[in-house]
């Protein structure tokens, strides 16, 4: 079998944006509950629990809000012996209000359980990820925007995997399980999941990734090896783009099994390359569930796909209204009576009530 078939703020110069570090407090006296190593409660400083966290061991958030504006996870893990970033509480998440930044040097995280708001005064994605071998699974992301000035902020980009400079590609990713959704305002900048620059395997699989601004994952300009599958990607400005800038292109991506449907502004997936930039190679969408229902129906043709430039459409795409039990509500579970049975995530994300 052949391998993996798999810019609004631009990557650069994230780092830059984030200022360093100011002093917090230490956390209050650590408890040994359960596997977790340390436990926060809101108020403690977290970058110094995660400071303090080593290969092998677990941090734990007890429910409530943090205001982080910016955590760094930058501590070097291990192989086989990942750190651990978690909820306390599996059904009270923690909520953290900021930025989440996985930097270059912060290998085999592991970021579960929590509810992130990314929305942040210096108007950068949340999570940003620049290590390699990081799990991000079963956390509700956001970074919502209102486009007429009552947020405090403007909200935007959601995960950013991998800047093309020297801040790092994001190696080995796996976002899964998650709900990602209301990440900015539509302006053609605003996505869910932005693959700027990705190596190794990169994998997107039982999500539900929904209303965000633009597109709900984009590829560019070096989105490459990676595997999206078995999400539910409704209601975006479009679902999936295929990129690249220059000498880059999206390559070696498959999208199959997944439910893509009702994209408000373009096609649900579609592809873009600017005059000089080659056009992206092995990039396959197969087997997927499709619905379109866009007011322009231009976009609305063989399920919302777009002309075929940068990927090949293989066999087994379905056209059928999905059904979901509440997309008013964020909830993306199938009706019994839905055509899409089969398709969408094998774990769904969890649903939990403010």
């Amino acid at each position: 079998m052949r391998s993996l078939i798999a810019a609004a703020v631009a990557a650069a110069g994230v780092a830059a944006l984030l200022p360093a570090p100011a002093a917090s407090k230490l956390h209050k006296s650590p408890t040994m509950l359960g596997d977790c190593t340390l436990v926060a409660r809101p108020g403690d400083g977290l970058q110094r629990l995660v400071a303090r966290l080593r290969p092998g061991q677990t941090g734990c958030l007890a429910p409530g809000d943090y205001n982080i504006r910016r955590l760094i996870l930058n501590v070097p893990g291990a192989p086989k012996a990942p750190i651990v970033l978690r909820s306390l509480m599996s059904n009270r998440p923690a909520t953290l209000h900021g930025v989440v930044w996985l930097s270059k040097s912060a290998d085999y995280w592991v970021v579960q359980g929590l509810r992130i708001d990314g929305r942040n005064p210096w108007n950068l994605p949340s999570p940003i990820v620049n290590g390699s071998h990081s799990v991000w699974r079963r956390n509700d992301v956001s970074n919502p925007g209102s486009g007429d000035g009552t947020q405090p902020y403007g909200g935007g980009i959601c995960f950013n995997l991998g800047q093309t400079d020297s801040y790092g590609y994001a190696t080995d990713t796996i976002i899964e399980q998650s709900r990602i959704h209301d990440c900015g305002i539509s302006n053609n900048h605003n996505h869910g999941i932005y693959a700027v620059a990705t190596s190794g395997t990169t994998i997107i699989r039982d999500n539900w990734i929904y209303r965000n601004g633009d597109r709900g994952i984009q590829l560019y300009p070096a989105g490459e090896h990676i595997l999206i599958t078995h999400n539910v990607i409704d209601g975006n400005g479009s679902g999936i783009i295929f990129s690249g800038l220059g000498s880059l292109t999206s390559r070696d991506v498959v999208v199959s099994r997944n439910i893509i449907s009702n994209s408000r502004n373009r096609w649900n997936v579609e592809s873009w390359y600017p005059d000089g930039t080659p056009i992206g190679t092995d990039n396959l969408v197969v087997r997927n569930c499709l619905w379109a229902d866009s007011p322009n129906d231009y976009y609305n043709s063989r399920g919302g796909i777009g002309p075929a430039v940068g990927f090949a459409v293989g066999a087994g795409n379905l056209v059928q209204q999905p059904r979901f039990l509440g997309s008013n509500r964020g909830d993306l579970a199938l009706r019994p009576t839905s055509g899409c049975k089969g398709f969408g995530p094998s774990v769904q994300p969890p649903v939990w009530r403010r």
